[in-house]
């Protein structure tokens, strides 16, 4: 069989276990594709700062897909080659929707995680991707963000899915990085294209 020149890996609910750790198996078959000569690169909803722990435990060292796309990282320097934000008034369009209908929000800039809003499920999100997190007020803030995620029940989140797709358009990619995540993102961006973009 032909070895691939690349191996590209999704993260959550796909190499971690439901508690969030890398099994020693997967770890192993990383190490093993890694010596073979396949380059292995994560793609994921992450950032960046939130994925060098896991980038570090699997030695990895070419680029990584964050952001389900809006970023690319080149290797383990951190260094950014590619970065989609959305645009300051899509961004505050977002915001204006979110605050209406009061769902929580947050929003990723510069490494940092900014909500407005606290409460036992942001406590709980802000301890999960262990990433600096900053209250705010979107209102004084540029909300060019790398990404927002809007939380809610399910069958909650799918009007503003639908409501947001539509007004935005071609300015908006929204997506589902699980049934209580909407994650939204400048228009085009997505894992399939952050992969086209570093294989070229």
């Amino acid at each position: 069989m032909k070895r691939p020149q690349a191996l590209f890996l999704d993260i959550d609910g796909t190499i971690l276990r439901s508690n969030h750790c890398l099994s020693t198996r997967v770890r192993d078959a990383v190490a093993a594709l890694e010596k073979a000569g396949t380059l292995v690169c994560l793609a994921t909803g992450r950032s960046w700062e939130a994925l060098y722990p896991l980038y570090k435990e699997l030695n990895l060292h070419g680029p990584t897909v964050c952001y389900n796309g809006a970023m690319i990282v080149r290797d383990s320097s951190g260094h950014v080659v590619a970065e989609h934000c959305l645009e300051e008034q899509t961004g505050r369009f977002i915001v204006d929707y979110a605050r209406l209908h009061q769902y929580q929000m947050v929003a990723y800039q510069n490494g940092t995680m900014f909500y407005e809003h606290e409460g036992e499920e942001m406590e709980a999100y802000i301890e999960r991707v262990k990433i600096p997190a900053q209250k705010t007020d979107f209102s004084q803030d540029s909300l060019r963000f790398t990404k927002a995620i809007i939380f809610g029940e399910p069958e909650s989140l799918l009007e503003p899915k639908a409501y947001l797709e539509k007004e935005l358009g071609s300015h908006l990619s929204a997506t589902f990085s699980s049934p209580r995540f909407l994650e939204l993102m400048a228009g085009g961006v997505d894992k399939g294209a952050g992969l086209r973009e570093v294989c070229r």
